[in-house]
């Protein structure tokens, strides 16, 4: 900030306005060890909008085996409230990776919402009426990416579509997270399975290269598999003729082993982080791995730091268009000051050489 405050004048700037905004609120420790990530404002102004900031709380999002249906119930006769809660729910899944199966689930469902649907919706704001507060907590550790994936085979009832996913860590912290309904059907679990392992190895490839770039040295990354079958065909080229309709796949991931770029692991399904990605769980495992998320309440030492630094508005504070437009209108007039700067530089420039010539 103040390398900004150098080229720009952001003295009137009230970035707490901003960060509002923004909706995700960062406390870091004195020494900038630990970061924790919520957004503790805009999960309870949603509770307020939805008028659920009375309902009783549950402890899981998504019943234990529960997958939604374009059939499971009459349509809504008017779509337009569930498809606003539900793109407002999208944004919390930034610092709520817990939330990313259910939401992804409700989404599918946008042109046409029925009421069991509509239920989905309510029980994910029940759960987070429970713990609106939870957030993700960042804390140094080891320079090395480990990734985790999991496939959930033909797990849409009416297109028969398996369920992708991922979640990448850095030194115990996840940074990237997705869940997705693959675009094609597959002809087996392995299959899935193995699509699946090429596209976080494609990921995983992409945030090692990136790493490179800013000069940060990583040991090779580990990713982690509970599919036999697929961590086999990376290493044993005699499988190779039984998928040859992955061959693209294949090679690309088993260039990758062979160059030691990475090590693909066998890992229990018991131990299996992704999980919480694909399907409803038990409220005791849900809870299991929401906690290897790093998703907890903030820790004492960061709201005592927090009380050290200004602190973002009252939840009734209402944050105006006017003061963002204002913002914006100063940080625009600096750029063109800085570029109408740059351009006369520039002539004076063309006139000295044209001089010398």
């Amino acid at each position: 900030m103040s390398s900004l405050s150098c080229s720009w004048d952001l003295s009137g700037c009230n970035f707490s306005l901003i960060q509002e905004k923004i909706a995700i609120h960062c406390q870091h420790s004195s020494s900038y060890s630990d970061l924790y990530l919520s957004q503790t404002i805009y999960i309870t102004k949603l509770l307020l909008r939805t008028q659920f900031q009375d309902a009783k709380s549950i402890n899981s999002h998504v019943p234990a085996g529960r997958k939604l249906s374009l059939y499971d119930a009459d349509p809504l006769p008017d779509a337009s409230m569930y498809r606003s809660i539900v793109g407002a729910i999208q944004y919390i899944t930034f610092t709520r990776a817990d939330l990313s199966f259910a939401v992804n689930q409700v989404c599918q469902f946008m042109h046409q919402p029925s009421s069991s649907h509509w239920m989905a919706v309510k029980r994910i704001l029940c759960y987070l009426k429970k713990i609106p507060t939870h957030g993700l907590l960042y804390k140094p550790g080891a320079l090395s990416l480990q990734g985790f994936l999991d496939a959930d085979y033909d797990s849409d009832p009416d297109d028969r579509h398996s369920t992708d996913c991922y979640c990448i860590y850095l030194g115990g912290c996840p940074i990237p997270w997705s869940t997705k309904k693959h675009r094609t059907i597959s002809r087996s679990g392995t299959e899935a399975e193995y699509r699946q392992l090429a596209y976080t190895v494609t990921e995983i490839s992409w945030l090692h290269s990136l790493f490179r770039d800013l000069h940060i040295s990583l040991i090779t990354p580990i990713i982690c598999c509970d599919n036999i079958s697929s961590i086999s065909f990376t290493s044993n080229p005699i499988f190779h003729s039984k998928i040859k309709h992955l061959e693209i796949d294949y090679h690309y991931v088993r260039d990758k082993v062979v160059r030691r770029e990475l090590h693909i692991r066998y890992i229990h399904t018991a131990d299996q982080v992704a999980d919480i990605f694909t399907k409803g769980l038990s409220s005791a495992r849900f809870a299991l791995l929401s906690a290897k998320l790093t998703l907890r309440e903030c820790p004492i030492s960061l709201r005592v730091c927090d009380r050290k630094i200004k602190s973002l508005p009252d939840s009734s504070t209402k944050v105006t268009s006017d003061q963002i437009h204002l913002v914006v209108s100063r940080l625009n007039n600096n750029n063109k000051i800085r570029s109408s700067r740059s351009e006369s530089q520039k002539e004076s420039i063309r006139a000295s050489r044209s001089t010398s010539q």
